[in-house]
């Protein structure tokens, strides 16, 4: 199947931002998915707000698998084409078409290549040879898809483990009302995305981890400054999701989040919403907040 990336896109023309699905991979047996890539409508984006129209420099295979040909459009240097790349060398041999798809930075150039390939490539192409290693993560990822249903169920197990763990070891009040407090926000942050279901879950974990290194701040934010536990944990939500969102490194590029950095921004957004309605931030403040994080995201990737 083609394969499609979540990305927030800022409109190069009045700055409104939005999400899109960008192909990263795509199957031009298919007559309709060809005639994106000759009509230049392929990762095509058009803005809500002012309707503004163009194609986006976002690097994507090609591929016939009936035919047996690849090959990359590359606009910019990608590091995940190399692994790639190297993945199809070691699981489908260093012959395959896979591994041997041209890398073409042009987009003209790579539209010619796309129809001379397609001119030149056999009716029915040989069969891929998939290593037993490749076979084995196949079956795995059916495995996976099978027992995700569990996985919700396995981590809250995890979850009252550990909180009886740290309660048994730490004997300070603010701390364990603070963990009580992470705990009892977590379904607030539920999703059936895996994106936002990875990074609530990545966040959590940190701020769990922060609320008990830190002691002596937590200790400190509820006992001096009267914080109530669950603006503590909202509050450190809100700081370890924005520094995600800052640092770059779930970004596709510049300006762009992926995926797993959509899933950081729904809880970023959605600590700052929870702030408001306890009492603990403004509206006016939440807004200015949105907002610096907006100009990190495009100041990064």
């Amino acid at each position: 199947m083609s394969k499609k990336l979540g990305a927030n896109i800022t409109c190069p023309q009045c700055a409104h931002v939005f999400p899109m699905q960008l192909y990263r991979s795509l199957w031009v047996e298919n007559p309709e998915n060809k005639a994106l890539v000759l009509n230049n409508e392929i990762n095509a984006m058009t803005c809500p707000k002012c309707k503004f129209h163009q194609r986006l420099e976002f690097p994507f295979l090609c591929t016939n698998v009936k035919r047996g040909f690849a090959l990359w459009y590359e606009p910019y240097p990608d590091p995940q084409i190399d692994k790639d790349v190297a993945d199809y060398r070691k699981h489908m041999g260093p012959d395959s078409f896979y591994a041997k798809a041209p890398r073409i930075s042009d987009w003209e150039a790579f539209k010619r290549k796309l129809l001379e390939m397609e001119a030149s490539a056999p009716q029915q192409a040989a069969p891929v040879n998939v290593s037993p290693e490749m076979q084995k993560k196949m079956a795995g990822f059916v495995t996976y898809l099978e027992q995700r249903n569990k996985q919700k169920k396995q981590g809250e197990a995890i979850k009252k483990f550990f909180g009886k763990l740290l309660g048994k070891f730490q004997k300070s009040r603010e701390v364990t009302e603070s963990l009580d407090a992470l705990t009892s926000l977590r379904p607030k942050f539920e999703s059936d995305g895996i994106y936002d279901s990875l990074a609530a879950n990545k966040i959590f974990t940190e701020v769990r981890s922060i609320i008990v290194r830190e002691k002596e701040n937590t200790v400190h934010s509820i006992s001096v400054d009267k914080w109530n536990p669950s603006d503590l944990a909202l509050l450190l939500i809100s700081k370890s999701s924005g520094n995600a969102l800052s640092c770059g490194q779930y970004h596709i590029y510049r300006g762009t989040l992926s995926g797993e950095g959509q899933g950081y921004r729904k809880v970023f957004r959605k600590s700052i919403e929870e702030l408001v309605k306890s009492g603990f931030i403004t509206e006016e403040e939440a807004k200015a907040d949105f907002e610096q994080i907006q100009e990190n995201i495009k100041g990064v990737g």
